[in-house]
């Protein structure tokens, strides 16, 4: 489980326990039930992804608090929603029911603005999270379409709310009020990694070259599949699972090992007992102790089994095409040496970065529209690209609840003439006779340009257009204060205000006409 370090906008240091005291307390609390109220989320609804959006200290606002499954930097405009706003967390949050949208149709029906700012097929439900007649927020739920259209069982939706009635019950139990946060735009959310089954099994050992005795933990007896209860402690029982021919190179090697004092690093293969092996990792040391002369012929160490992965690794590597891995927030965390000639960029480069961070000819809005729709609807991507000066590419994006999988390639066949950067592919076949794709929109800003125009319809007094733009403008953007002056006889006249002090009355005037007056 992955959490970030933040300090949030109040000067209280947070999401640091058990590492630093002044996580320690209610703070801790806090994030802790965040926490466990989005791995619960997405646990009990077969989600790839779940937020909590807690009220803002102005209460204005909804901001971002807790992610899991999808990194922050995916919501973009949407860390802040205000809470007028016709977007389901916010009708969840000022309704206290449950919004649940099953699919991309029945989201365009009831929330078309949402469609529009955010058009990629996916399901939705968001919860209120409260305690009695208090409400914090509100915590959603995003899941991949479903072939039969459906959305959260019943047995589903029972647990997601409880899970977000539990969050609202540890909230409601912080004492000191400031505990909770004075939630902004600068405000760093918790972002939780989803839960799943470990990739690499480690079993660790202690072994007596002397005597042949060898003590390993539960997990090393299932890496040989040995029950841990008929484990006699002998490393010849161990032996008798290694394929022979790998013996001797491995007895010789730990002698070296305790013999030199340096790391045992060998590679083994075990047999299966149906004819077959896998390959496992013994990394070893001599235990340090000088005063115990015991001790010199110990090796103490680790098992790793990393099942298949080291063959897939080395049948990877000896492909000519590009192929990479992604974690949930868009950093390289694999590389092929073949990725490096197709993008003309080293693996130490990439390793640990955006790929848009390191290379500027891939950071084009419309390419990260692609990525984020592989994203929210967990659906595989596949789209051109185009190196500087005149060379194209295909990216294909495969995604998934821990990461996603990329491959790469040269096109090789002549690309249509106004085909632009970002042109959809098909899954298989040349990307032929196929026309620019529309631009990308911003995730946010353009559901924020709808919002406010719809707002104004229905204003008909400037006291109420000035109402909208203070209620949608404002948190949207992190505003505090806003003034809007008008022009009389060459001089501004404040005509309406918020947030500032009540001395700032509508009829006071500015000393003299501001630049650009007629």
């Amino acid at each position: 489980m992955a959490i970030e370090a933040k300090v949030s906008a109040n000067g209280v240091a947070s999401n640091s326990y058990p590492f630093g005291a002044a996580g320690v307390g209610e703070a801790a609390e806090r994030d802790d039930a965040l926490v466990s109220a989005v791995i619960s989320a997405v646990q009990a609804t077969g989600a790839h992804a779940a937020s909590v959006f807690l009220l803002s200290g102005d209460h204005r606002s909804l901001v971002l608090a807790a992610v899991c499954g999808s990194p922050p930097s995916l919501v973009g405009g949407w860390r802040r929603i205000p809470v007028h706003s016709r977007i389901p967390v916010a009708e969840a949050y000022r309704s206290g029911r449950t919004v649940l949208l099953a699919d991309a149709q029945e989201t365009m029906r009831r929330f078309p603005q949402l469609s529009v700012a955010a058009p990629y097929p996916f399901g939705s439900a968001s919860v209120p999270v409260r305690a009695g007649e208090r409400t914090f927020g509100a915590m959603a739920v995003l899941w991949a379409p479903r072939p039969d259209g459906s959305g959260l069982s019943r047995a589903q939706r029972r647990q997601l709310r409880s899970a977000a009635d539990r969050l609202g019950t540890a909230l409601a139990g912080l004492s000191a009020p400031r505990t909770l946060g004075h939630y902004d735009d600068r405000t760093t959310p918790v972002m939780v990694t989803v839960p799943s089954a470990p990739v690499t099994r480690v079993g660790l050992f202690d072994w007596n070259l002397a005597t042949g005795a060898l003590t390993a933990d539960d997990e090393l007896c299932a890496i040989f599949e040995i029950p841990p209860s008929e484990f006699d402690g002998r490393a010849a029982t161990l032996a008798a699972r290694i394929e022979p021919a790998d013996l001797p190179g491995f007895r010789s090697a730990a002698r070296a090992a305790v013999e030199e004092g340096h790391v045992l690093a060998h590679c083994l293969r075990l047999r299966d007992g149906v004819g077959g092996h896998r390959t496992v990792e013994l990394w070893g040391r001599v235990p340090e102790n000088p005063g115990d002369r015991q001790a010199s012929s110990h090796l103490v160490g680790a098992v790793l089994d990393a099942g298949s992965g080291m063959a897939a690794v080395a049948a990877i590597e000896r492909l000519a095409d590009g192929f990479f891995a992604l974690a949930p927030d868009g950093r390289v965390t694999y590389a092929n040496h073949s990725l490096e000639n197709l993008l003309r960029a080293r693996q130490d480069e990439l390793l640990g970065r955006r790929p848009w961070d390191v290379l500027p000819w891939l950071a084009d809005p419309v390419y990260e529209d692609r990525y984020r729709a592989a994203v929210v609807s967990q659906q595989p991507v596949s789209f051109l690209v185009r190196r500087p000066p005149d060379e194209w590419l295909v990216f294909s994006l495969h995604p998934g609840t821990q990461g996603m999988t990329g491959w790469a390639a040269s096109v090789r066949q002549p690309v249509p003439a106004g085909t632009g950067p970002g042109t959809p592919v098909a899954q298989e076949g040349p990307p032929v006779s196929l026309s620019p794709p529309p631009a990308a929109p911003r995730l946010g800003v353009l559901y924020r340009v709808l919002q406010v125009g719809s707002a104004l319809t229905g204003a008909v007094t400037a006291h109420e257009v000035c109402d909208v733009v203070a209620e949608q403008l404002l948190p949207a953007f992190g505003g505090q204060r806003l003034a809007i002056g008008v022009v009389e006889e060459r001089r501004l006249r404040l005509f309406a205000q918020r947030g500032y002090s009540k001395r700032f009355s509508p009829g006071s005037k500015a000393p003299r006409c501001m630049p650009g007056c007629p």
